[in-house]
């Protein structure tokens, strides 16, 4: 969502396998309508 690589998120958050690392990468359109963050949640 941020334009951040894969790469650069993995280095971060310490996975060995993209594959693993990609399983917490969630669609960043479930960010974009949260009604819990429009109610101030």
């Amino acid at each position: 969502m941020a334009g951040v690589s894969e790469r650069a998120i993995q280095d971060q958050s310490g996975h060995k396998s993209p594959a693993v690392m990609r399983r917490y990468i969630r669609d960043s359109s479930l960010f974009r309508e949260n009604a819990a963050a429009k109610v101030g949640l």
